[in-house]
């Protein structure tokens, strides 16, 4: 569920999107026990997940059937915010170079600390590291 969390879904979406995908076209009461939530929350959760695309809903017998939509969707939606991501990021980057002083110490702690170190590896000449 952390995967579907750093795609963007909450945590109350995760728990519809994959209680549907177990259960297949499905009334918001039956969606409600598989994923342990109150039934108007699953509406609440149904209607934005309708909103990003990955549940699209029938109505039968003026009831609405909720199903998920296909998992390759969320691909898309990562893709699309990549896209928009993409060219403010750069911005930043050049303000960031703009700004930057020539000679700096930074301080990293932990995995992602040095990972980043590493990355910077590859930008620079010379890195010193203590520890």
């Amino acid at each position: 569920m952390e995967e579907l969390k750093q795609a963007g879904l909450t945590e109350n979406e995760s728990k519809v999107y994959l209680a549907l995908l177990d259960l297949g076209p499905s009334l918001a009461g039956i969606i409600s026990r598989k994923a342990g939530l109150h039934r108007r929350t699953v509406y609440d959760t149904t209607e934005m997940l309708i909103k990003k695309g990955l549940v699209g809903y029938i109505l039968k017998n003026n009831r609405r059937l909720f199903q998920a939509s296909h998992p390759d969707r969320m691909l898309e939606i990562i893709k699309e915010k990549k896209d928009i991501l993409e060219p403010f990021v750069k911005k930043l980057g050049e303000k960031y170079t703009k700004t930057k002083e020539k000679e700096e110490t930074n301080f990293y702690k932990g995995k992602e600390g040095l990972k980043t170190v590493f990355e910077d590896q590859l930008n620079y000449k010379e890195i010193l590291i203590l520890g």
